[in-house]
């Protein structure tokens, strides 16, 4: 027999008054390719990116190593 919780009237009524109390952002004109890949001319972002996705690849291999070992 299902348990009948108050959760989703008291999770409403915030929801609604964020919606009602936070304006609208209006869309600005999206930014070229080449001047989103222009940052990456400075070495500290390039070496940032690349360590950030050594320890992203990493960390995913890794895991995904242990967990078929453990299995």
């Amino acid at each position: 027999m299902p348990i009948k919780s108050d959760l989703p009237e008291i999770s409403i009524f915030p929801l609604l008054v964020i919606y009602k109390r936070v304006p609208a952002i209006k869309e600005k004109e999206a930014a070229a390719i080449g001047m989103q890949l222009s940052i990456v001319k400075d070495k500290r972002i390039l070496i940032a990116l690349v360590i950030t996705l050594h320890y992203i690849g990493g960390y995913s291999s890794l895991t995904f190593y242990i967990l078929r070992i453990d299995l």
